[in-house]
């Protein structure tokens, strides 16, 4: 049963639903968020906190610092590792379902921009918050789940090859 699953599983990847494309999004933000995250946490070596902005003052008295979530680290990493074989197959074959594939893992990655949150923490005596830092952070996971399943849910759109005369080769 196990083998029957993974087939299962195969045969709803490959035939191209608004299922598959919510999948494609879901996997790409998945790697975003995970090595954003860790880079903050300081779990990988190779990045740490987005610090742009860092110690710079606004308007409103406030500054930016703490540890922000590295977006750009983790977007730049799902680039290539998400998108490296459907770049490839649409090099090769310029496959519609490997354009699909690219603009699914893009959507995934844009809502984790869309959804970034700034957290802010207040400093001074007796917390009067005469100074206020602030960082910006990922939003939790399922949100980022629930942001995704409602936009395909309202606007997924079926995608089909003319010279296909049968069915769409996804959404």
């Amino acid at each position: 049963s196990d083998n029957r699953d993974s087939k299962r599983i195969q045969q709803t990847i490959d035939r191209g639903s608004k299922e598959t494309a919510f999948l494609y999004a879901i996997t790409s933000a998945g790697v975003v968020h995970t090595i954003a995250k860790s880079c903050a946490s300081g779990n990988l070596t190779e990045c740490g906190c987005d610090n742009r902005g860092q110690g710079k003052s606004t308007p409103e008295g406030w500054k930016w610092g703490g540890c922000s979530d590295n977006l750009r680290y983790g977007v730049n990493f799902a680039k290539r590792f998400i998108d490296g074989p459907d770049k490839k197959g649409l090099k090769k074959t310029g496959e519609l379902r490997n354009l699909m594939n690219l603009h699914n893992n893009k959507a995934g990655r844009m809502a984790l921009s869309r959804l970034m949150l700034m957290k802010c923490r207040c400093h001074g005596v007796s917390g009067s918050c005469e100074f206020k830092t602030c960082w910006r952070s990922l939003p939790r996971f399922a949100d980022v789940g629930d942001y995704l399943k409602d936009k395909y849910d309202k606007s997924a759109v079926k995608v089909s090859d003319n010279k296909d005369s049968g069915g769409g080769a996804g959404e």
